[in-house]
């Protein structure tokens, strides 16, 4: 039973590192956003490639954070892999290879300083749908663990 309410505390912590994870990636995307409009073509597509990575870090999360997930629903929470939760995940995923491509377009092609203030504003739209994806489905996620706690306190 403690392993079970552990376990769930776990996931409930890997969600506010997420959280804090996308409030990491809309705070560098200010900065890469306020770089669209200043400095050179050189300097915005250097700023992408730095984004590029956080995006790659940010995506390795979710995808741990998936397999923890899917884990303590099936062996904890006797839930099992349900279709509105597949559905949220595969979401989520691709949602996050769709910033990623931007991104890498951005940075592999040789775009001009149009096309890279075009790119900017497209990976800003693409973060803030990711990050609308993520909260949504996070929030519902941590009524049923936090209901789960409740009823594993229960004597």
């Amino acid at each position: 039973m403690e392993s079970t309410r552990k376990d769930i505390w776990d996931l409930l912590r890997q969600h506010e590192a997420i959280r804090a994870h996308m409030r990491f990636l809309a705070r560098a995307l200010k900065k890469l956003t306020a770089q669209s409009h200043r400095g050179t073509a050189a300097d915005l597509k250097d700023h992408i490639t730095l984004y590029r990575w956080s995006l790659y870090d940010f995506r390795e999360a979710i995808r741990r954070h998936i397999e923890m997930d899917d884990r303590i629903f099936a062996t904890f929470l006797n839930q099992g892999k349900s279709t509105e939760t597949d559905r949220g995940h595969e979401d989520i995923n691709r949602r996050i290879d769709e910033v990623i491509e931007l991104a890498e377009n951005a940075v592999y092609h040789d775009l001009g300083r149009q096309a890279l203030n075009r790119s900017a504003a497209d990976i800003k739209e693409a973060v803030r749908m990711l990050c609308d994806t993520c909260q949504t489905h996070i929030a519902r996620e941590d009524d049923i663990l936090e209901t789960a706690l409740e009823k594993t306190s229960k004597p």
